[in-house]
Protein backbone atom coordinates (compact mmCIF):
# COMPACT_ATOMS: atom_id res chain seq x y z
CA UNK A 1 0.00 0.00 0.00
CA UNK A 2 1.23 3.51 -0.80
CA UNK A 3 2.35 5.72 2.11
CA UNK A 4 -0.33 8.30 3.03
CA UNK A 5 1.72 11.24 1.70
CA UNK A 6 2.26 9.50 -1.63
CA UNK A 7 -1.43 8.70 -1.83
CA UNK A 8 -2.33 12.34 -1.26
CA UNK A 9 0.09 13.44 -3.95
CA UNK A 10 -1.37 10.93 -6.41
CA UNK A 11 -4.93 12.05 -5.76
CA UNK A 12 -3.92 15.68 -6.20
CA UNK A 13 -2.07 14.94 -9.45
CA UNK A 14 -4.87 12.71 -10.77
CA UNK A 15 -7.34 15.57 -10.35
CA UNK A 16 -4.92 18.22 -11.64
CA UNK A 17 -4.65 20.07 -14.94
CA UNK A 18 -1.23 18.75 -16.00
CA UNK A 19 -1.91 15.77 -18.31
CA UNK A 20 1.40 14.00 -17.67
CA UNK A 21 1.10 14.31 -13.91
CA UNK A 22 -2.57 13.32 -14.05
CA UNK A 23 -1.77 10.15 -15.99
CA UNK A 24 0.98 9.21 -13.51
CA UNK A 25 -1.15 9.96 -10.44
CA UNK A 26 -4.25 8.21 -11.73
CA UNK A 27 -2.20 5.22 -12.88
CA UNK A 28 -0.75 4.87 -9.39
CA UNK A 29 -4.21 4.91 -7.84
CA UNK A 30 -5.50 2.34 -10.34
CA UNK A 31 -2.43 0.10 -9.89
CA UNK A 32 -2.75 0.14 -6.12
CA UNK A 33 -6.26 -1.34 -6.50
CA UNK A 34 -7.05 -0.32 -2.91
CA UNK A 35 -9.68 2.36 -3.50
CA UNK A 36 -13.44 2.20 -3.73
CA UNK A 37 -15.06 1.33 -7.03
CA UNK A 38 -16.33 4.92 -7.26
CA UNK A 39 -12.86 6.44 -6.79
CA UNK A 40 -11.26 3.92 -9.15
CA UNK A 41 -13.83 4.88 -11.80
CA UNK A 42 -12.98 8.54 -11.19
CA UNK A 43 -9.27 7.78 -11.63
CA UNK A 44 -9.98 6.11 -14.96
CA UNK A 45 -12.18 9.06 -15.94
CA UNK A 46 -9.51 11.64 -15.11
CA UNK A 47 -6.83 9.59 -16.83
CA UNK A 48 -9.06 9.28 -19.91
CA UNK A 49 -9.41 13.07 -19.97
CA UNK A 50 -5.64 13.47 -19.71
CA UNK A 51 -5.03 10.95 -22.51
CA UNK A 52 -7.48 12.84 -24.70
CA UNK A 53 -5.65 16.11 -24.05
CA UNK A 54 -2.36 14.63 -25.29
CA UNK A 55 -4.05 12.98 -28.29
CA UNK A 56 -3.76 9.38 -27.09
CA UNK A 57 -7.31 8.59 -28.16
CA UNK A 58 -7.08 4.83 -27.93
CA UNK A 59 -6.05 4.96 -24.28
CA UNK A 60 -8.73 7.57 -23.58
CA UNK A 61 -11.44 5.34 -25.05
CA UNK A 62 -10.16 2.37 -23.02
CA UNK A 63 -10.31 4.38 -19.80
CA UNK A 64 -13.81 5.71 -20.46
CA UNK A 65 -14.89 2.16 -21.23
CA UNK A 66 -13.46 1.03 -17.88
CA UNK A 67 -15.39 3.83 -16.15
CA UNK A 68 -18.60 2.60 -17.75
CA UNK A 69 -17.83 -0.99 -16.68
CA UNK A 70 -17.38 0.20 -13.10
CA UNK A 71 -20.26 2.67 -13.10
CA UNK A 72 -22.73 2.20 -16.02
CA UNK A 73 -24.70 5.29 -15.01
CA UNK A 74 -21.72 7.67 -15.30
CA UNK A 75 -23.12 9.94 -18.04
CA UNK A 76 -19.98 12.09 -18.38
CA UNK A 77 -17.97 9.01 -19.35
CA UNK A 78 -20.30 8.40 -22.27
CA UNK A 79 -20.24 12.08 -23.17
CA UNK A 80 -16.45 12.36 -23.12
CA UNK A 81 -16.00 9.08 -24.99
CA UNK A 82 -18.41 10.44 -27.58
CA UNK A 83 -16.16 13.48 -27.95
CA UNK A 84 -13.13 11.26 -28.56
CA UNK A 85 -15.05 9.32 -31.20
CA UNK A 86 -16.02 12.65 -32.76
CA UNK A 87 -12.38 13.78 -32.78
CA UNK A 88 -11.55 10.54 -34.62
CA UNK A 89 -14.34 11.14 -37.15
CA UNK A 90 -16.34 8.15 -35.93
CA UNK A 91 -19.62 10.03 -35.83
CA UNK A 92 -21.90 7.02 -35.47
CA UNK A 93 -20.22 5.91 -32.24
CA UNK A 94 -20.06 9.52 -31.05
CA UNK A 95 -23.81 9.98 -31.45
CA UNK A 96 -24.50 6.64 -29.78
CA UNK A 97 -22.48 7.74 -26.75
CA UNK A 98 -24.12 11.16 -26.62
CA UNK A 99 -27.55 9.51 -26.82
CA UNK A 100 -26.68 7.35 -23.82
CA UNK A 101 -25.32 10.36 -21.91
CA UNK A 102 -28.59 12.23 -22.56
CA UNK A 103 -30.66 9.23 -21.51
CA UNK A 104 -28.77 9.16 -18.21
CA UNK A 105 -28.68 12.94 -17.77
CA UNK A 106 -31.49 14.62 -19.74
CA UNK A 107 -30.39 18.09 -18.61
CA UNK A 108 -26.79 17.75 -19.84
CA UNK A 109 -26.01 20.87 -21.86
CA UNK A 110 -22.64 19.53 -22.97
CA UNK A 111 -24.08 16.27 -24.34
CA UNK A 112 -26.74 18.08 -26.37
CA UNK A 113 -24.19 20.65 -27.53
CA UNK A 114 -21.63 18.09 -28.63
CA UNK A 115 -24.25 15.91 -30.29
CA UNK A 116 -25.42 19.00 -32.19
CA UNK A 117 -21.87 19.62 -33.36
CA UNK A 118 -21.60 16.05 -34.67
CA UNK A 119 -24.97 16.30 -36.43
CA UNK A 120 -23.67 19.48 -38.09
CA UNK A 121 -20.43 17.78 -39.15
CA UNK A 122 -22.50 15.01 -40.74
CA UNK A 123 -24.60 17.56 -42.61
CA UNK A 124 -27.71 16.85 -40.51
CA UNK A 125 -28.35 20.53 -39.89
CA UNK A 126 -31.97 20.20 -38.74
CA UNK A 127 -30.96 17.70 -36.06
CA UNK A 128 -28.08 19.98 -35.08
CA UNK A 129 -30.43 22.95 -34.74
CA UNK A 130 -32.79 20.89 -32.58
CA UNK A 131 -29.93 20.02 -30.22
CA UNK A 132 -28.75 23.64 -30.03
CA UNK A 133 -32.36 24.68 -29.36
CA UNK A 134 -32.31 22.28 -26.39
CA UNK A 135 -29.06 23.75 -25.08
CA UNK A 136 -30.49 27.28 -25.33
CA UNK A 137 -33.64 26.11 -23.58
CA UNK A 138 -31.50 24.81 -20.73
CA UNK A 139 -29.18 27.83 -20.77
CA UNK A 140 -30.48 30.94 -22.57
CA UNK A 141 -27.06 32.65 -22.41
CA UNK A 142 -25.03 29.75 -23.90
CA UNK A 143 -22.89 31.69 -26.39
CA UNK A 144 -21.54 28.58 -28.11
CA UNK A 145 -25.02 27.25 -28.79
CA UNK A 146 -26.12 30.46 -30.50
CA UNK A 147 -22.91 30.58 -32.52
CA UNK A 148 -23.19 26.94 -33.59
CA UNK A 149 -26.90 27.21 -34.35
CA UNK A 150 -26.19 30.26 -36.50
CA UNK A 151 -23.62 28.24 -38.43
CA UNK A 152 -26.09 25.37 -38.91
CA UNK A 153 -28.68 27.82 -40.24
CA UNK A 154 -26.02 29.28 -42.55
CA UNK A 155 -25.23 25.88 -44.04
CA UNK A 156 -28.95 25.29 -44.55
CA UNK A 157 -29.16 28.57 -46.45
CA UNK A 158 -31.43 30.13 -43.78
CA UNK A 159 -29.62 33.45 -43.54
CA UNK A 160 -32.08 35.49 -41.47
CA UNK A 161 -32.09 33.20 -38.42
CA UNK A 162 -28.33 32.77 -38.81
CA UNK A 163 -27.79 36.52 -38.59
CA UNK A 164 -30.16 36.69 -35.62
CA UNK A 165 -28.07 34.08 -33.81
CA UNK A 166 -24.79 35.87 -34.57
CA UNK A 167 -26.40 39.11 -33.38
CA UNK A 168 -27.34 37.33 -30.16
CA UNK A 169 -23.77 36.14 -29.62
CA UNK A 170 -22.48 39.67 -30.11
CA UNK A 171 -25.13 40.97 -27.74
CA UNK A 172 -24.04 38.48 -25.08
CA UNK A 173 -20.33 38.94 -25.77
CA UNK A 174 -19.39 42.06 -27.77
CA UNK A 175 -15.74 40.90 -27.85
CA UNK A 176 -16.52 37.61 -29.63
CA UNK A 177 -14.39 37.97 -32.78
CA UNK A 178 -15.59 34.70 -34.36
CA UNK A 179 -19.21 35.91 -34.30
CA UNK A 180 -18.25 39.00 -36.28
CA UNK A 181 -16.30 36.84 -38.74
CA UNK A 182 -19.20 34.43 -39.22
CA UNK A 183 -21.70 37.25 -39.65
CA UNK A 184 -19.34 38.91 -42.12
CA UNK A 185 -19.04 35.72 -44.19
CA UNK A 186 -22.81 35.46 -44.31
CA UNK A 187 -23.23 39.09 -45.33
CA UNK A 188 -20.61 38.67 -48.04
CA UNK A 189 -22.54 35.68 -49.40
CA UNK A 190 -25.65 37.87 -49.46
CA UNK A 191 -23.77 40.52 -51.46
CA UNK A 192 -23.72 43.00 -48.57
CA UNK A 193 -19.98 43.54 -48.93
CA UNK A 194 -19.63 46.83 -47.10
CA UNK A 195 -21.26 45.53 -43.94
CA UNK A 196 -19.29 42.30 -44.28
CA UNK A 197 -16.05 44.29 -44.37
CA UNK A 198 -17.21 46.26 -41.32
CA UNK A 199 -17.68 42.97 -39.47
CA UNK A 200 -14.24 41.73 -40.47
CA UNK A 201 -12.75 45.07 -39.43
CA UNK A 202 -14.36 44.70 -36.01
CA UNK A 203 -13.09 41.14 -35.64
CA UNK A 204 -9.56 42.27 -36.51
CA UNK A 205 -9.76 45.15 -34.03
CA UNK A 206 -10.63 42.57 -31.36
CA UNK A 207 -8.07 40.01 -32.51
CA UNK A 208 -5.42 41.39 -34.90
CA UNK A 209 -4.06 37.87 -35.45
CA UNK A 210 -7.41 36.38 -36.55
CA UNK A 211 -6.38 34.74 -39.81
CA UNK A 212 -9.91 34.02 -41.02
CA UNK A 213 -10.94 37.64 -40.51
CA UNK A 214 -8.05 38.88 -42.66
CA UNK A 215 -8.71 36.18 -45.26
CA UNK A 216 -12.41 36.86 -45.61
CA UNK A 217 -11.88 40.61 -45.68
CA UNK A 218 -9.46 40.05 -48.54
CA UNK A 219 -12.11 38.02 -50.36
CA UNK A 220 -14.72 40.73 -49.80
CA UNK A 221 -12.42 43.41 -51.17
CA UNK A 222 -11.73 41.18 -54.18
CA UNK A 223 -15.46 40.84 -54.84
CA UNK A 224 -15.73 44.63 -54.75
CA UNK A 225 -12.95 44.88 -57.31
CA UNK A 226 -10.63 46.53 -54.81
CA UNK A 227 -7.69 44.31 -55.63
CA UNK A 228 -5.02 46.37 -53.86
CA UNK A 229 -6.75 45.95 -50.50
CA UNK A 230 -7.48 42.31 -51.30
CA UNK A 231 -3.77 41.73 -51.90
CA UNK A 232 -2.91 43.53 -48.66
CA UNK A 233 -5.32 41.23 -46.82
CA UNK A 234 -3.81 38.10 -48.33
CA UNK A 235 -0.32 39.40 -47.52
CA UNK A 236 -1.38 39.51 -43.87
CA UNK A 237 -2.85 36.00 -44.03
CA UNK A 238 0.35 34.61 -45.54
CA UNK A 239 2.39 36.37 -42.87
CA UNK A 240 0.31 34.67 -40.18
CA UNK A 241 -0.07 31.30 -41.93
CA UNK A 242 2.58 30.76 -44.64
CA UNK A 243 1.21 27.31 -45.51
CA UNK A 244 -2.32 28.47 -46.40
CA UNK A 245 -2.42 27.64 -50.13
CA UNK A 246 -5.79 29.32 -50.74
CA UNK A 247 -4.33 32.67 -49.68
CA UNK A 248 -1.63 32.41 -52.36
CA UNK A 249 -4.26 31.28 -54.85
CA UNK A 250 -6.56 34.21 -54.13
CA UNK A 251 -3.68 36.68 -54.11
CA UNK A 252 -2.56 35.30 -57.46
CA UNK A 253 -6.09 35.82 -58.80
CA UNK A 254 -6.07 39.42 -57.55
CA UNK A 255 -2.68 40.05 -59.17
CA UNK A 256 -4.07 38.58 -62.38
CA UNK A 257 -7.00 41.01 -62.27
CA UNK A 258 -4.55 43.89 -61.87
CA UNK A 259 -2.41 42.68 -64.76
CA UNK A 260 0.49 41.74 -62.48
CA UNK A 261 1.32 38.65 -64.49
CA UNK A 262 4.67 37.78 -62.93
CA UNK A 263 3.37 38.16 -59.36
CA UNK A 264 0.36 36.02 -60.22
CA UNK A 265 2.58 33.31 -61.70
CA UNK A 266 4.72 33.36 -58.54
CA UNK A 267 1.65 32.91 -56.36
CA UNK A 268 0.22 30.05 -58.39
CA UNK A 269 3.67 28.44 -58.34
CA UNK A 270 3.59 28.64 -54.54
CA UNK A 271 0.14 27.00 -54.52
CA UNK A 272 1.56 24.17 -56.61
CA UNK A 273 4.55 23.81 -54.27
CA UNK A 274 2.15 23.48 -51.31
CA UNK A 275 -0.36 21.33 -53.19
CA UNK A 276 1.14 19.58 -56.22
CA UNK A 277 -2.27 18.18 -57.20
CA UNK A 278 -3.98 21.58 -57.56
CA UNK A 279 -5.35 21.35 -61.11
CA UNK A 280 -6.75 24.89 -61.16
CA UNK A 281 -3.44 26.43 -60.07
CA UNK A 282 -1.68 24.68 -62.98
CA UNK A 283 -4.39 25.88 -65.37
CA UNK A 284 -4.21 29.46 -64.13
CA UNK A 285 -0.42 29.51 -64.38
CA UNK A 286 -0.68 28.06 -67.87
CA UNK A 287 -3.14 30.78 -68.93
CA UNK A 288 -0.75 33.43 -67.60
CA UNK A 289 2.15 31.88 -69.52
CA UNK A 290 -0.03 32.17 -72.63
CA UNK A 291 -0.60 35.86 -71.92
CA UNK A 292 3.18 36.29 -71.83
CA UNK A 293 3.53 34.43 -75.13
CA UNK A 294 5.33 31.52 -73.45
CA UNK A 295 3.20 28.88 -75.16
CA UNK A 296 5.43 25.90 -74.44
CA UNK A 297 5.12 26.45 -70.68
CA UNK A 298 1.44 27.19 -71.09
CA UNK A 299 0.82 23.92 -72.90
CA UNK A 300 2.84 22.00 -70.30
CA UNK A 301 0.94 23.50 -67.36
CA UNK A 302 -2.45 23.04 -68.97
CA UNK A 303 -1.54 19.47 -69.82
CA UNK A 304 -0.64 18.85 -66.18
CA UNK A 305 -3.96 20.36 -65.13
CA UNK A 306 -5.77 17.98 -67.47
CA UNK A 307 -3.84 14.98 -66.17
CA UNK A 308 -4.97 15.90 -62.64
CA UNK A 309 -8.55 16.70 -63.62
CA UNK A 310 -9.47 15.06 -66.95
CA UNK A 311 -12.92 16.68 -66.98
CA UNK A 312 -11.69 20.26 -66.56
CA UNK A 313 -13.08 21.99 -69.64
CA UNK A 314 -11.29 25.28 -68.94
CA UNK A 315 -7.91 23.58 -69.23
CA UNK A 316 -8.74 21.96 -72.59
CA UNK A 317 -10.07 25.26 -73.92
CA UNK A 318 -7.02 27.27 -72.92
CA UNK A 319 -4.60 24.62 -74.15
CA UNK A 320 -6.51 24.77 -77.42
CA UNK A 321 -5.93 28.52 -77.49
CA UNK A 322 -2.20 28.08 -76.88
CA UNK A 323 -1.97 25.45 -79.61
CA UNK A 324 -3.84 27.79 -81.95
CA UNK A 325 -1.31 30.54 -81.27
CA UNK A 326 1.58 28.30 -82.33
CA UNK A 327 -0.34 27.26 -85.45
CA UNK A 328 -1.07 23.69 -84.30
CA UNK A 329 -4.67 23.90 -85.47
CA UNK A 330 -5.34 20.18 -85.56
CA UNK A 331 -4.53 19.66 -81.89
CA UNK A 332 -6.32 22.89 -81.02
CA UNK A 333 -9.52 21.52 -82.59
CA UNK A 334 -9.13 18.29 -80.61
CA UNK A 335 -8.93 20.29 -77.37
CA UNK A 336 -11.90 22.46 -78.33
CA UNK A 337 -13.84 19.27 -79.08
CA UNK A 338 -13.09 18.00 -75.58
CA UNK A 339 -14.00 21.29 -73.95
CA UNK A 340 -17.30 21.43 -75.85
CA UNK A 341 -18.13 17.82 -75.02
CA UNK A 342 -17.73 18.74 -71.35
CA UNK A 343 -19.56 22.06 -71.65
CA UNK A 344 -21.66 22.18 -74.83
CA UNK A 345 -23.37 25.45 -73.93
CA UNK A 346 -20.27 27.62 -73.72
CA UNK A 347 -20.27 30.31 -76.39
CA UNK A 348 -16.52 30.96 -76.15
CA UNK A 349 -15.66 27.32 -76.74
CA UNK A 350 -17.96 27.08 -79.76
CA UNK A 351 -16.71 30.36 -81.16
CA UNK A 352 -13.07 29.30 -80.88
CA UNK A 353 -13.68 26.08 -82.77
CA UNK A 354 -15.60 28.05 -85.39
CA UNK A 355 -12.72 30.52 -85.69
CA UNK A 356 -10.01 27.86 -86.12
CA UNK A 357 -12.05 26.07 -88.76
CA UNK A 358 -12.53 29.38 -90.51
CA UNK A 359 -8.79 30.05 -90.40
CA UNK A 360 -8.00 26.66 -91.88
CA UNK A 361 -10.91 26.74 -94.33
CA UNK A 362 -11.94 23.22 -93.33
CA UNK A 363 -15.38 21.85 -92.43
CA UNK A 364 -16.89 25.27 -92.91
CA UNK A 365 -20.45 24.00 -92.63
CA UNK A 366 -19.61 22.79 -89.12
CA UNK A 367 -17.88 26.08 -88.39
CA UNK A 368 -21.07 27.89 -89.40
CA UNK A 369 -23.11 25.72 -87.04
CA UNK A 370 -20.70 26.39 -84.18
CA UNK A 371 -20.93 30.13 -84.72
CA UNK A 372 -24.71 29.99 -85.03
CA UNK A 373 -24.89 28.18 -81.69
CA UNK A 374 -22.42 30.59 -80.09
CA UNK A 375 -24.44 33.58 -81.25
CA UNK A 376 -27.63 32.12 -79.78
CA UNK A 377 -25.85 31.58 -76.46
CA UNK A 378 -24.08 34.96 -76.39
CA UNK A 379 -26.89 37.29 -77.47
CA UNK A 380 -25.16 38.01 -80.80
CA UNK A 381 -21.81 38.96 -79.30
CA UNK A 382 -19.71 40.96 -81.78
CA UNK A 383 -16.65 38.69 -81.44
CA UNK A 384 -18.80 35.75 -82.62
CA UNK A 385 -20.27 37.81 -85.48
CA UNK A 386 -16.65 38.49 -86.48
CA UNK A 387 -15.92 34.73 -86.55
CA UNK A 388 -19.04 33.95 -88.55
CA UNK A 389 -18.19 36.81 -90.89
CA UNK A 390 -14.86 35.14 -91.65
CA UNK A 391 -16.65 31.84 -92.27
CA UNK A 392 -18.91 33.67 -94.70
CA UNK A 393 -15.93 35.15 -96.52
CA UNK A 394 -14.26 31.75 -96.78
CA UNK A 395 -17.50 30.24 -98.12
CA UNK A 396 -17.95 33.25 -100.45
CA UNK A 397 -21.32 33.90 -98.83
CA UNK A 398 -20.74 37.63 -99.04
CA UNK A 399 -24.21 38.79 -98.15
CA UNK A 400 -24.20 36.96 -94.83
CA UNK A 401 -20.61 38.01 -94.15
CA UNK A 402 -21.46 41.67 -94.82
CA UNK A 403 -24.46 41.47 -92.47
CA UNK A 404 -22.37 39.90 -89.70
CA UNK A 405 -19.58 42.48 -89.91
CA UNK A 406 -22.13 45.29 -90.11
CA UNK A 407 -23.92 44.04 -86.97
CA UNK A 408 -20.57 43.73 -85.18
CA UNK A 409 -19.73 47.33 -86.10
CA UNK A 410 -23.04 48.55 -84.74
CA UNK A 411 -22.16 46.94 -81.41
CA UNK A 412 -18.50 48.06 -81.48
CA UNK A 413 -18.09 50.98 -83.90
CA UNK A 414 -14.69 51.77 -85.29
CA UNK A 415 -13.10 48.33 -84.96
CA UNK A 416 -10.64 47.89 -87.80
CA UNK A 417 -11.09 44.15 -88.38
CA UNK A 418 -14.86 44.49 -88.64
CA UNK A 419 -14.53 47.34 -91.12
CA UNK A 420 -12.01 45.44 -93.22
CA UNK A 421 -14.13 42.30 -93.28
CA UNK A 422 -17.20 44.29 -94.26
CA UNK A 423 -15.18 45.97 -96.99
CA UNK A 424 -14.11 42.62 -98.49
CA UNK A 425 -17.72 41.39 -98.33
CA UNK A 426 -18.97 44.57 -100.05
CA UNK A 427 -16.46 44.10 -102.85
CA UNK A 428 -17.57 40.48 -103.16
CA UNK A 429 -21.14 41.73 -103.57
CA UNK A 430 -20.05 44.06 -106.39
CA UNK A 431 -20.15 47.25 -104.31
CA UNK A 432 -16.56 48.22 -105.01
CA UNK A 433 -16.63 51.89 -103.93
CA UNK A 434 -18.35 51.09 -100.63
CA UNK A 435 -15.90 48.27 -100.00
CA UNK A 436 -12.86 50.41 -100.83
CA UNK A 437 -14.03 53.05 -98.36
CA UNK A 438 -14.34 50.47 -95.59
CA UNK A 439 -10.91 49.07 -96.37
CA UNK A 440 -9.31 52.52 -96.33
CA UNK A 441 -10.96 53.44 -93.04
CA UNK A 442 -9.87 50.13 -91.51
CA UNK A 443 -6.23 50.71 -92.52
CA UNK A 444 -6.34 54.18 -90.93
CA UNK A 445 -7.34 52.51 -87.66
CA UNK A 446 -4.88 49.63 -87.93
CA UNK A 447 -2.08 49.68 -90.48
CA UNK A 448 -1.58 45.91 -90.14
CA UNK A 449 -5.19 44.88 -90.68
CA UNK A 450 -4.66 43.91 -94.34
CA UNK A 451 -1.71 41.73 -93.34
CA UNK A 452 -3.85 40.04 -90.68
CA UNK A 453 -6.55 39.17 -93.19
CA UNK A 454 -3.99 37.93 -95.65
CA UNK A 455 -2.81 35.61 -92.87
CA UNK A 456 -6.40 34.39 -92.58
CA UNK A 457 -6.28 33.54 -96.25
CA UNK A 458 -8.62 36.35 -97.26
CA UNK A 459 -7.96 39.41 -99.41
CA UNK A 460 -10.10 41.88 -101.41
Amino acid sequence: MLPPAAQADDYSACAGANPGAAIAGCSAIIAAAKDTKRNTALAHFNRGNAYRLIGDYGSAIADYGKVIDLNPSYSDAYSNRGTVHSDLGDYERAISDYNKAIDLSPESEIAYFNRGRVHHLRGDHDLAIADFDKVIGLNPVHVGAYLSRGTAYYYKGDYDPAIADYDKVIGLDPTHAAAYVNRGILRADMGDLDRAIADFDKAISLDPMHVDAHFNRGEAYGKKGNYDQAITGYDKVIGLDPERAIAYFNRGSAHFQKGNTDQAIADFSKVIALNPDHAVAYANRGILHSYKGDYDRAIADLGKSISLEPKYAVAYFNRGNALREIGDYGRAIVDYDRAINLNPKNAEYLNSRCWVRALTGTRLDEAQRDCDAALALSDNAPYVLDSRGLVGLKRRHFEGAWADYDAALKAEPGKASYLYGRGIAAIGLGRAAEGAEDLANAVKLDADVAKSFAGFGVSP
